[in-house]
């Protein structure tokens, strides 16, 4: 007969694997069963969520197929270790087969039980781990399941349970960053999305939205988040020393994932969760930007904006653009992720033009704003609805301009925009090589705009160009250059005007004969957005 072993000894490697079903009642509560160091295996190999998990039906070449019908009909099996500390919810050959086990390695002459380990209800026991073995055949959720918000879950089948995940081992782990990252980034979204309760418009939920909100209302919860903790809400009363993130570490962490949360936003489209948290036209863009950068950095020798594990970048074609079908595939693969792609861009149009309808403004809604002559308001939008003209007939007014003939670029009417990690405003009209460079600026830069502004432009004390002085000086002295232009064209903006008027410029060098400009929608005019801009409209001077 073998010596007994010290109690820590002889629970210092796991129990089992057991199947959950043959140990385990099938009432026991959910919350008992949260596995660590959780293992994936197909056909005896190790495998990991990246290949396991998709956005449809495996695609072809996957593991999960067979060769021979191109379908998948083996599940992935699980093993993950459970902390027992009572008996309870144990089937009487659980009950046999973990006290068989725990005689095995006390001795046959061992009179330790299971009751006696655990305790007696009231006094506290000892805690064993079993290795429990189930197969799945759900896909995981992680972060998207509203009873576990925050927990990665699989499903058991035969009986149907849900099982959290509370860590991986670590080559599962390594085999499941993709997936991991993915469903985080997405979560990220969607946390961002409920902190604007709606108030960016779709079409400017872009990646630079993101980055700067992940930067102002995701980043400054890391201060007192513990590094190493046990309950998941527990903080620190201490402010933390966080190292520096810079806005192209955020841009690069979105961009090695840009693809699939493209595939995801176009797969459900029509679910509620997903629908109307980004641009889908702008991410489109962003995803071609994506592979151009990785190509960049790869001349350099550099590795920027890849997913883990991947060493070149896929090449896409006709049909798939993005390779898309590596996320998964649809019915027709050929042409499943095109059809998605096309009919996704053209909800989210119908859905943009609805939501522009929904911010007219309504005509009892005051207008307390006070704009000062000559500043823009950069909302796009420099006409008022159709609306019948004061004169009677268009036909008769004698003054001829060219200002509706060739109509304003568009960017004199967006707000003025620096890329991230760069510093220099350059004017977008066609010819102009004029520039505000907010790190060296000129004497040139800073004329017209007030003291106090040029004081803090000056001073550098800033953080960052997205800094709200920054931000009001730089559209300041971008007003300033944009009037210059006008003018060279003989066209005065004035906006505390309650209607457009075409008159000469400049004011008093001639009788003054106003007439009413009624804009029409036609092809020479660009295309202006309608926001909640009252109906009051600039006074438009020309020669």
């Amino acid at each position: 007969m073998t010596a007994p072993l010290r109690l820590n000894e002889l629970l210092k490697a796991p129990f089992g694997p057991y199947p959950v079903e043959e140990i385990m009642e099938e009432n026991a509560p959910k919350a008992l069963f949260r596995l660590e160091s959780t293992r994936l295996f197909f056909k005896g190999e190790p495998i990991g969520l990246d290949e396991t998990e998709f956005i449809t039906t495996p695609p072809r070449g996957s593991r999960l197929l067979d060769p021979r019908t191109n379908k998948a009909e083996t599940p992935v099996d699980v093993f993950g270790i459970l902390r027992l500390n009572k008996t309870a919810y144990l089937t009487e050959t659980g009950r046999i087969r973990l006290q068989a086990e725990l005689r095995q390695r006390d001795g046959s002459g061992s009179g330790l039980t299971l009751d006696r380990l655990f305790g007696d209800g009231k006094n506290s026991g000892s805690t064993i781990r079993v290795y429990l073995r189930f197969r799945k055949t759900h896909p995981a959720a992680f972060l998207t399941m509203v009873s576990r918000p925050t927990s990665l879950v699989v499903t058991t089948i035969d009986p149907i349970r849900t099982i959290e995940i509370t860590s991986l081992d670590v080559r599962t782990y390594e085999q499941s960053r993709n997936f991991l990252d993915r469903y985080f980034l997405w979560a990220v979204i969607c946390q961002i999305d409920t902190l604007d309760k709606g108030r960016t418009p779709l079409d400017q939920r872009t990646i630079d939205w993101l980055v700067e909100r992940y930067t102002t209302e995701i980043r400054k919860h890391d201060f007192f988040q513990r590094l190493i903790y046990n309950d998941l809400g527990e903080q620190t009363s201490v402010k933390r020393h966080l190292r520096h993130v810079s806005q192209a570490d955020i841009r690069g962490h979105f961009a090695a994932q840009a693809e699939w949360l493209l595939a995801h936003q176009l797969s459900s489209s029509s679910s509620h969760e997903v629908r109307g948290r980004l641009s889908l036209r702008h991410w489109v863009a962003f995803c071609r930007e994506t592979k151009v950068d990785r190509q960049k950095a790869r001349s350099q020798g550099k590795r920027w904006g890849m997913p883990h594990g991947v060493k070149k970048d896929y090449i896409g074609k006709a049909s798939d653009e993005f390779c898309l079908a590596r996320f998964g595939m649809g019915d027709k693969p050929a042409t499943f992720w095109e059809t998605q792609l096309h009919n996704g861009l053209k909800e989210k149009k119908m859905q943009m033009d609805f939501e522009r309808e929904a911010q007219l403004p309504h005509e009892e809604e005051p207008y307390k704003e006070e704009l000062r002559k000559g500043e823009f308001s950069y909302d796009g939008d420099f006409s008022e609805p159709s609306t019948p003209g004061m004169s009677d007939t268009d036909t008769d007014s004698d003054i001829h301009s060219d200002i509706f003939a060739q109509p304003i670029p568009h960017c004199v009417f967006d707000p003025p925009e620096i890329p991230p990690g760069r510093f220099t405003w350059f004017c977008c009209i066609p010819g102009c090589s004029y520039a505000i460079d907010l790190l060296n600026l000129k004497e040139e830069n800073l004329d017209g705009l007030p003291e106090h502004m040029a004081c803090i432009l000056k001073s550098k004390s800033w953080s960052s160009v997205r800094d709200t002085p920054v931000q009001q000086s730089l559209q300041h002295l971008v007003n300033i250059h944009y009037n210059s232009h006008l003018q060279e064209h003989g066209i005065y903006v004035d906006l505390r005007g309650k209607r457009r008027y075409v008159d000469v410029w400049p004011p008093g060098n001639s009788q003054v004969k106003k007439a009413v400009v009624k804009l029409e929608e036609d092809d020479t005019v660009p295309e202006l957005r309608r926001s909640r801009r009252p109906k009051s409209g600039p006074l438009v001077y020309t020669r």
